[in-house]
């Protein structure tokens, strides 16, 4: 009997997907590259990137052979690549180049130097249960007191994306009070700074990795030709899982990623004035009803630099009634006065993926 049983386990080993052999990385020095978002051609997000680079797959995806056929890998700091993956049992590297980045150099001065803001691109992608729910992109200004005092932002123009048949999907299973952040949260100071719970230890000349409670968190990578730094961290430390329950809705948090990258080389020196751009990234599952029990749940959010100026505090003051405080309330319909989604090349921002693309105005609709 107990042999029958072993024989069961065995055979259902073999069956379950293994991608532990397809990595991604740096096509100059080969370091892993963590947080890259691998796509179907469809546009559906599968898996990413953990911190050794190493490709793991979303809870409940099932992947067969064919669809790994025309996959996206995307990052925003890599130039987006399409690639064709065998099997996810074959020894797989990908490599992916560098983006360049282009950002107007500011020079501070003490008189304006209370408040900085920065201009740039933002997007964001929800899923629920596996399907893409909501999308928006845009162009907004983020204003950051360099006192601590909470940031605050406007948006100027954005256009916004659901697929109607999911979002009652959701607002059945899951109600329509739970909101989330699509908007980036972008602090002063970046996560290391002056901290008391993460470590820093030097792998590589060009690799460093963060430790919290004697685990691997995340990395820091150093590019000396661009003279850039990259932070990748995830606040759910390997094998833990962040419990959360407000009112009935159960949140279990899977991975908390949040990649920065700074024109600096060195972290105690990088801050907001060296920031180029930030990705979050959040894997959960959520349960509301116990009939659904816990669902896939997703959320990524991008913002990249365009441009960053100063203020003073009093010209702050005056313009606070027209700037937003609130994260988690983001638009339900698109306001836009030009087509900016058409001028990404310029910033050499990654555009969005073809699969995704296509997605737009047929199952995501456009709302006005």
């Amino acid at each position: 009997m107990i042999q029958k049983y072993l024989l069961l386990l065995f055979y259902v080993i073999l069956s379950m997907p293994v991608v532990g052999q397809i990595f991604f990385v740096d096509s100059a020095d080969h370091t892993p590259i963590s947080g890259v978002n691998i796509y179907t051609r469809y546009g559906n997000l599968i898996g990413f990137s953990n911190k050794d680079g190493q490709f793991d797959l979303l809870d409940g995806i099932q992947v067969e052979d064919q669809d790994l056929l025309g996959l996206v890998a995307q990052h925003i700091s890599y130039q987006t690549k399409n690639i064709n993956i065998p099997s996810l049992k074959t020894k797989f590297k990908v490599l992916l180049n560098p983006r360049s980045t282009k950002l107007q150099e500011v020079i501070i001065s003490p008189k304006n130097a209370d408040v900085i803001v920065l201009k740039g691109y933002f997007r964001s992608l929800e899923t629920f249960n596996k399907k893409n729910k909501y999308f928006i992109e845009g162009l907004m200004e983020y204003y950051i007191p360099s006192n601590g005092q909470k940031s605050r932002f406007r948006l100027l123009d954005y256009r916004v994306f659901c697929d109607s048949v999911i979002v009652r999907d959701y607002d059945d299973k899951m109600g329509s009070f739970f909101l989330v952040s699509h908007i980036v949260e972008i602090p002063f100071k970046h996560i290391l700074k002056n901290s008391k719970i993460y470590s820093i230890e030097k792998k590589q000349p060009n690799l460093s990795y963060i430790m919290k409670n004697e685990k691997q968190a995340g990395t820091i990578s150093y590019n000396k030709d661009s003279g850039s730094m990259q932070i990748f961290i995830d606040q759910v430390l390997p094998d833990t899982i962040l419990k959360d329950k407000i009112f009935r809705l159960e949140i279990n948090t899977k991975q908390k990623v949040q990649v920065e990258n700074y024109s600096s080389l060195e972290i105690e020196k990088a801050n907001l004035y060296h920031l180029l751009n930030i990705y979050q990234h959040e894997v959960a599952t959520i349960k509301r009803k116990a009939e659904f029990g816990h669902l896939p749940y997703e959320i990524l959010s991008e913002f990249y630099i365009l441009d960053r100026n100063f203020m003073s505090s009093d010209n702050f003051k005056k313009m606070k009634k027209q700037l937003s405080s609130n994260n988690y309330k983001s638009p339900n319909k698109s306001k836009y006065s030009n087509e900016f989604w058409k001028n990404l090349d310029q910033y050499d921002i990654p555009p969005i993926n073809n699969g995704l693309l296509n997605q737009l105005y047929q199952n995501l609709k456009l709302v006005h």
